[in-house]
């Protein structure tokens, strides 16, 4: 019997000290193609698509920060052969709130972006922590943000509370330091909660682990030093020169797919145009609407071209003004 008794005990300590660190963790939304969307591992295969999904952990008492670490199995935009831009764009973004005051966002980006059909190809990292007036969108936060810093692997993250009641966050991608900022924490010691939200948008394929430990004691973490991200000058130029042209191509891509669709049918257009014309003038015995056919087509062509000249002469001003 004492055995039974040792065994049950043993068995319920070992359960609680085994539970899924998961399990305070509510899933609130999922949309999307996913092939997999858990809280510790993210895999789709985008197809010029969106998706989204949400997490809750609720009533944390003496919450004192956490850490993250997301591991890259897999992240790369695709591109058919005759696309100019493409890009898959990944958001881990994690929203802190408690009552009576704003809450605190802190957001991971990653952005892979192919131009130049393929022959240029930029992996960024672009952290954020501020206000999530978007808890979708970190881009439209009044948040301190850096950007341009190499995506490499891991990526690791700590965010604790500091003597002078700030929030620090410090981001790590790979060996370089990608993020160190600090943010005013509000919260004091009331229990706060915690939303996790992930949003992916474009066409490429990822596979992506995520871990994150909330801490509830007193917490400073150990942080292992880190590399700044060094300056490179050429690297930075030619992504704005890269920026410009593909603005430009761009442009240029939705002018002439507008004009091209209207060629199939222009043909056409053309030839009723013409024969009304010639049944006029046989009809009345007089070639002036033939004439004015010719001159009305004539007017239609110069047009054209004088519109697409325009918009380049407005791209190439935009340009300038850069």
């Amino acid at each position: 019997m004492k055995k039974m008794v040792f065994v049950l005990v043993f068995f319920l300590i070992f359960s609680i000290f085994t539970l899924n660190v998961d399990a305070e963790w509510n899933q609130t939304l999922k949309e999307g193609n996913w092939q997999t969307c858990e809280l510790n591992t993210f895999v789709a295969d985008a197809q010029r698509e969106s998706g989204k999904a949400s997490w809750t952990y609720q009533n944390i008492s003496d919450f004192s920060g956490f850490e993250v670490i997301i591991n890259i199995d897999a992240f790369e935009a695709h591109r058919d052969s005759w696309s100019f831009k493409e890009y898959i764009v990944f958001d881990f973004i994690y929203i802190i709130s408690g009552e009576g005051h704003d809450p605190i966002g802190i957001a991971i980006e990653l952005e892979e972006v192919k131009t130049w059909f393929g022959a240029y190809v930029t992996r960024t990292l672009y952290p954020y922590l501020g206000n999530p007036t978007d808890e979708w969108t970190p881009m439209h936060w009044t948040a301190y943000t850096r950007i341009d810093v190499s995506l490499n692997n891991p990526i690791k993250m700590w965010v604790y509370i500091t003597s002078e009641n700030k929030l620090r966050c410090i981001i790590h991608s790979g060996d370089l330091l990608a993020f160190d900022k600090e943010w005013d924490y509000p919260f004091g010691n009331q229990s706060i909660d915690i939303k996790f939200n992930v949003y992916y948008e474009g066409y490429g394929a990822f596979g992506l682990r995520h871990n994150i430990d909330i801490k509830t004691e007193s917490y400073v973490p150990a942080i292992p030093p880190a590399k700044m991200q060094p300056e490179d000058w050429l690297n930075s130029w030619w992504k704005t020169v890269t920026e410009y042209l593909g603005f430009i191509v761009t442009g240029l891509q939705l002018t002439f797919g507008m004009a091209l669709s209207f060629v199939p049918i222009f043909p056409v257009i053309l030839l009723f145009w013409l024969i009304d014309a010639i049944c006029t003038s046989a009809y009345y015995g007089n070639l002036h609407p033939i004439g004015v056919c010719f001159t009305k087509i004539y007017e239609l062509v110069r047009g054209l071209i004088s519109t697409l000249v325009n918009i380049l002469k407005v791209q190439y001003c935009l340009l300038r003004q850069e």
